[in-house]
């Protein structure tokens, strides 16, 4: 059985998909710091809300556009000029009386 010797391009091209892993890893990395941050300024907001009007459950959507060129995490925008969507829910404490 004949075999092909490795040529000095295969080792080029092993190389870049190598650096290409790392950099992924690298921004991915830095998409998840900022959807860390985004969430700790979030409960914060809420936690200064007082009894009255804070929230019994809230939910937040964010999306980050992974940029590997840049390699820079950015927010993609989400409908009409929206970056992070938030859900906030109410629960009557006595649902037979609603405020």
């Amino acid at each position: 059985m004949d075999t092909i010797p490795p040529s000095d391009d295969d080792e080029v091209f092993r190389d870049s998909g190598e650096r290409v892993v790392r950099a992924a890893k690298d921004v991915f990395g830095r998409g998840l710091d900022l959807s860390r941050s985004c969430a700790r300024e979030v409960i914060q907001s809420i936690s200064q809300m007082s009894d009255a009007v804070k929230p019994n459950e809230f939910e937040v959507k964010l999306a980050i556009k992974l940029d590997s060129k840049a390699g820079v995490p950015v927010l993609v925008k989400l409908g009409a000029e929206a970056q992070m969507e938030v859900t906030m829910k109410w629960t009557l404490k006595d649902p037979s009386k609603p405020v």
